[in-house]
């Protein structure tokens, strides 16, 4: 049989497996093998998944029982492909423990390990993978602290959750882990009534990476009076679920605290997510905001979209209207979605651009308000017409579209009214010719019906 070795091979990994699976926390006996026990200390655990990673990477040797131990699925070599097979052994340990936090009014209970309960003070002490269900009906705070020689994920399951918290206390606060990864399955609520704005307080507070993954099949609304919504000291990534959130809640106006704000990148990779804040919408203070996919809807009474280094729009749909719609000190790089970004206070503003696909801006000589229509007719059809509304009144646009073609005359109108320069005669038109990636038409007001 030419295959014999191969399925040799097959066996003993998937035996070495459910050998790992069944001998996890349980100690060692002098001839047995515990697969996973990297340093030999009779149990697994997530130390042992830092020392195969430094051995991986030549910062330890290991000796040969070490080895044997390492050698997931006992083919004579500890590679990246035993690293793998040991981090998805503590996943599915995690699965089976069934580790859930229940809110239950004024009281929380848990099952499961890795799960610390102090009255209505939840602490997630290890990786793995946890489900949180449940209303609360007083202030509580779940907080993510795993160990720094924990290397391992923490996947947190909203599952129909409702929190209210009354002080600038973050319901979810990520302390340390590898990463913060949260689904959210059914209708969750989370809101803050405090109305002081304090440095740095939200609802959603991580110090390390998070990301709302692209499992969730469910909704995320947050509400705060005058903290913010979601802040991080890294990377943010938005993959997948419909989240809304409203600042300012109260309806004062006087609460300016920003909606989405991190020092790392904002990625966008599928989600939906829509905002509603009287301080800047979605912004990194030291990185990039970053659009692959999915849907973005920002009202904002600052900056709507601003990353610090860069905001890059690469596939995916941004309505951004603000004081100012997307601005950087860096670069603005457009190459694909469709774009619609308004202002008031001067046209979105960055050092340097990137335009692989074609973009408008216009100036008006007057004021237009919100849910206005915004239509570029193209003089070949109007069957073809592109239409944008802005969420609240603006001065400025920025208009890209994936639609757009090269060649094409297209029709500036404001609900289904021509625009034209201030002589009251030239219709004003947006072409892109061949080498063209950016046109700016000024000056322009509404005169007459289409």
């Amino acid at each position: 049989m030419k295959n014999s070795g191969f399925f040799r091979k097959f066996t003993a990994g998937i035996t070495a497996i459910l050998t790992c699976f069944s001998m996890l926390s349980v100690a060692s006996y002098a001839d047995e093998i515990i697969y996973g026990d990297v340093n030999c200390d009779g149990v697994v655990t997530a130390l042992d998944l830092m020392n195969m990673k430094e051995y991986l990477i030549g910062k330890k040797t290991l000796t040969d029982e070490q080895k044997t131990n390492s050698d997931m699925n006992s083919d004579l070599s500890v590679n990246i492909i035993d690293l793998v097979l040991l981090k998805q052994a503590f996943i599915e340990s995690s699965i089976t423990s069934e580790n859930i936090i229940k809110l239950k009014g004024d009281t929380i209970v848990s099952s499961g390990k890795g799960i610390t309960v102090d009255g209505t003070n939840v602490t997630i002490n290890s990786s793995g993978v946890y489900k949180i269900e449940g209303t609360m009906t007083t202030d509580a705070v779940i907080t993510v602290l795993t160990s720094a020689e924990d290397l391992g994920d923490v996947e947190i399951t909203l599952k129909d959750v409702s929190m209210t918290n009354s002080t600038d206390t973050p319901c979810i606060m990520v302390e340390n882990a590898e990463k913060t990864k949260i689904t959210f399955e059914g209708e969750n609520t989370f809101v803050n009534t405090y109305d002081t704005a304090t440095a740095e307080s939200s609802v959603f507070y991580a110090k390390d990476d998070i990301t709302f993954t692209k499992n969730s099949t469910g909704t995320l609304k947050i509400n705060t009076n005058a903290c913010m919504a979601i802040y991080c000291n890294n990377d943010i990534n938005f993959n997948g679920g419909a989240i809304d959130i409203k600042t300012d809640s109260d309806g004062s106006g006087l609460a300016e605290s920003d909606a989405v704000k991190a020092k790392g990148d904002i990625e966008f990779k599928g989600a939906e997510i829509s905002v509603n804040t009287e301080g800047d919408g979605i912004k990194s203070t030291k990185k990039a905001v970053i659009v692959n996919d999915g849907s973005i809807s920002v009202k904002s009474g600052k900056d709507a979209l601003q990353g610090e280094t860069a905001v890059i729009i690469a596939g995916g749909s941004v309505v951004a209207s603000g004081d100012r719609g997307i601005t950087s000190v860096g670069t603005l790089d457009i190459s694909g979605g469709t774009v619609f970004a308004t202002a008031t206070d001067n046209q979105s503003s960055y050092a340097v651009s990137n335009f692989a696909q074609p973009v408008l801006a216009v100036d008006f000589s007057g004021e237009h308000v919100k849910l206005e229509k915004f239509q570029l007719i193209p003089s070949s059809g109007a069957e073809s017409t592109l239409t944008f509304t802005s969420k609240k009144k603006y001065n400025y646009v920025l208009v890209s579209d994936e639609a757009f073609k090269r060649g094409e005359k297209y029709h500036i109108c404001i609900d289904s009214y021509y625009c034209v320069t201030d002589n009251g005669v030239t219709v004003v038109d947006a072409v892109f010719d061949a080498t063209e990636n950016f046109v700016h038409i000024t000056n322009v007001c509404t005169e007459g019906p289409a």
